[in-house]
């Protein structure tokens, strides 16, 4: 048996046709993603979709042996994507398929030659998860690898500030993360419009050894030097971060109370 392959214009109605029947002749896939299928809808609508060389996979008789996220994509998307379809392959292939490793954010990024690239790929992950959730705890991916190029590539020079301070001021007392530092400096800066010398002058005081001139932001930086060799989540952190700036932008000298345990309802930044 001879296997085809042809680049095709799928369309949603096409790719509906194809998931249905698939299914009918019994095809066996993974337990669908929807996280996966939403990201790679959201590519197809947001035009960065590319011709990569990826196939749909299909045996002589339909059967999707590599491909289903893609499909349920476009179906999703409402809007045709160019891929290379592939047909007549052997349904017993189905276990060597996707066994190469995934490229990561940060690996991408290396390869455009950016200098920060694994603690911004962190910063783009983590500023998107305070935007569009509220903290830093995902587990699963919320930006292709395509996404956080286009964005780096259009905001570098503040991902590369926000690295930049971010590494030097927790290289002081590790007391967070760099990642969580980076992604409040760009969240505040980029989404908030803050004053950058503000929030370089807050990230770099809760993150020193050195006693802070403001009493809130001081015991934050308290709390964090005690905690920094005990397992609190991030999303506590980030919390007690956000509940300080708040007080400490809006020029409260009431400093929020800190627990040990996890932080219940996460608040929001203000701005000013």
């Amino acid at each position: 048996m001879s296997i085809k392959v042809r680049t095709k214009i799928i369309t949603p109605a096409m790719a509906e046709a194809m998931l249905q029947t698939s299914a009918e002749l019994g095809a066996i896939n993974r337990k669908l993603n929807n996280r996966h299928v939403e990201l790679y809808a959201n590519e197809i609508r947001s035009n960065r979709w590319k011709l990569n060389g990826d196939a749909i996979r299909l045996d002589a008789d339909g059967r999707i042996l590599d491909g289903q996220h893609r499909l349920h994509a476009c179906v999703l998307a409402g809007i045709p994507f160019k891929t290379i379809v592939m047909t007549g392959v052997e349904a017993d292939t189905f276990d060597t398929m996707d066994c190469g490793r995934v490229r990561t954010t940060s690996q991408v990024l290396q390869l455009a030659d950016v200098k920060y690239n694994a603690l911004i790929a962190s910063i783009i992950r983590g500023s998107s998860e305070i935007r569009s959730v509220g903290h830093t705890d995902m587990k699963e991916k919320r930006l292709s690898n395509t996404a956080a190029l286009a964005d780096y590539n259009a905001n570098a020079d503040l991902y590369n500030r926000a690295a930049a301070v971010s590494a030097t001021a927790v290289a002081e007392s590790h007391s967070m993360t760099p990642k969580l530092a980076g992604s409040i400096y760009y969240y505040l800066v980029h989404d908030l419009k803050q004053d950058e010398a503000k929030v370089e002058k807050f990230i770099r005081e809760i993150c020193s050894f050195d006693t802070s001139s403001n009493g809130v932001i001081d015991k934050l930086r308290k709390w964090n030097l005690s905690n920094r060799t005990v397992k609190v989540s991030e999303r506590t952190r980030l919390g007690y971060t956000i509940l300080t700036w708040n007080a400490w932008i809006s020029g409260s000298r009431k400093a929020p109370r800190f627990s040990e345990s996890s932080i219940e309802e996460m608040p929001s930044f203000i701005g000013k």
